[in-house]
Formats: C-alpha cells, sequence, structure tokens
C-alpha cells in the first residue's frame, strides 16, 4: 500500500482478488477507483484538483463540480490531508469486506465530477441492487428516455468510482456483457462473485438446525415432575418415605412375644 500526495488529492494503491486498485481522495470525499494499468485518462476530470463536488453531495451523494476547489499544496513535502487519508481508510475497508463477502453496499462520502447526465446516469447505477443486471435501455429509461442507451453507456465509462458505483451491473439487453474499462472477464468475476455471495447465503438459510442428541440433554433439565410414578421399583423407595402409621398391626403385636 502507497499514499502520495498529488495537488491536493491522495492516492492509495491497495490488493484484490484483480490486481492493484488505485483509490483517490480529497478531503470532500473518495475521487476515483481505478483498474491496474489505468493511466487516469478515462476519467482526467475527477483527477483534477479544480473539480470538486457541488452543495449537493453529502455522504454516498454525487455532486457537480464546483469553482472552490483547494489549491495546491505549497510543497512537495506537505502533509496528506486527514481528513482525506480518513475518505481512503474507509474506501479501502469497505472494498476488502466486499470482495470478503461480507459487504453489499457501500458507505462512502463520494467527492466526483460529472456532467449532469452523467451524474444522473451513475445515480441509477447506485439504484441497481447487489447480484443483480439492468439493461443500458432499461438504465435510459429510468432516466426518462429509452432512447438514450447509447448516451448512458458512455457515462457509466467515464465513472470514476468503479466497483462502489456499480457500472458492472449494466449488460445488454439480452444480457450480453459488453464494454468495461477493465474488460469484459473482470465484469464477469465482480457478477459471479456477488451471485455466489446470494448463493451461499441462502444455502446458509435453508441449512437445517444440528439435531442435539438426546443423552447431550442435562438431567437436571427435566423436571421432577414428568416421571412416571410407575417408573420408580418399589423397592426404590427409601424406608424412611414410608409413613409409620402403615406399619401392620400385626407385627406390632408379634413384637411383644
Amino acid at each position: 500500500m502507497t499514499v502520495t500526495d498529488r495537488a491536493g488529492l491522495i492516492t492509495r494503491r491497495i490488493d484484490s482478488p484483480l490486481g492493484e486498485l488505485e483509490l483517490w481522495a480529497s478531503a470532500a470525499g473518495l475521487r476515483a477507483v481505478l483498474w491496474p494499468g489505468e493511466d487516469g485518462a478515462r476519467v482526467a476530470r475527477s483527477l483534477s484538483p479544480s473539480a470538486m463536488a457541488g452543495p449537493g453531495a453529502d455522504a454516498g451523494g454525487v455532486g457537480a463540480p464546483s469553482a472552490g476547489a483547494p489549491a495546491p499544496p505549497d510543497s512537495a513535502g506537505a502533509e496528506p490531508d486527514t481528513a482525506a487519508t480518513r475518505h481512503l481508510d474507509r474506501a479501502e475497508r469497505q472494498l476488502t469486506e466486499y470482495f470478503a463477502g461480507t459487504r453489499r453496499d457501500f458507505d462512502l462520502d463520494l467527492d466526483l465530477a460529472g456532467t449532469a447526465f452523467q451524474r444522473s446516469a451513475w445515480d441509477v447505477l447506485r439504484t441497481i441492487p447487489y447480484g443483480s443486471t439492468m439493461s443500458y435501455g432499461e438504465q435510459a429509461a429510468a432516466l426518462g428516455d429509452p432512447a438514450k442507451a447509447r448516451a448512458v453507456g458512455a457515462a457509466n465509462g467515464r465513472n470514476p468510482v468503479s466497483i462502489v458505483v456499480p457500472c458492472h451491473r449494466v449488460v445488454a439487453a439480452g444480457g450480453a456483457l459488453t464494454g468495461f474499462a477493465a474488460g469484459l472477464d473482470t465484469k464477469a468475476w465482480l457478477l459471479d462473485h456477488e451471485r455466489r455471495v446470494l448463493a451461499e447465503d441462502v444455502l446458509a438459510e435453508d441449512a437445517p438446525a444440528e439435531d442435539v442428541p438426546a443423552e447431550d440433554v442435562p438431567a437436571e433439565d427435566v423436571p421432577a415432575g414428568d416421571v412416571p410414578a410407575g417408573d420408580v421399583p418399589a423397592g426404590d423407595v427409601p424406608a424412611e418415605d414410608v409413613p409409620a402409621g402403615e406399619i401392620h398391626a400385626e407385627v406390632r403385636a408379634g413384637s411383644g412375644r
């Protein structure tokens, strides 16, 4: 893992099953999650220090660019911004949980830059449930114009926060995998991973409860009143439990001879 200060943005590389991911963050939130080998050209707008989320951005939100961008640090040796570092810490932890199969939804502050149409398309992406898919036409219809399937595909291609904003869940109308910055193998891996996690959860829920052998039930757990009287042999009744008044008279008479 490495942390670098780049003109007001902090970057960190983390390991994943898909290779080394590069995370970018500002003091306002996560800027980008880049695939192994990406140079950032695809999402250059989000990696510019002058691009900041607008007033509408909040926890997990996607905001518009703002002119109020932070100035680059005065020197190359400036300390990393602590708020940005916290955003990277949370993103790294939640991505690790996602790959481990213990997280389905992300709860991160996002500081993204894009056109109004791109931001709207990214908002729709975040409504696709974990392990599910949506076609480009369905995504366009959600934006109010089914004819804009190609436009939403282009907007998805500019999504800077891979995995967190799940453009990998968008497929062709017939279900075929198309267009993905990290390649179709990676897209297939992500979808298979989510479906596998869901299937394992179903199996766990359907598994029968383990039977407890009778001999494992502690004796003290059986109420005394539940033991039938006929199950106690007469010879097992202690002498002191027999009332004195039940001793036969002839026995008393015989004892005087």
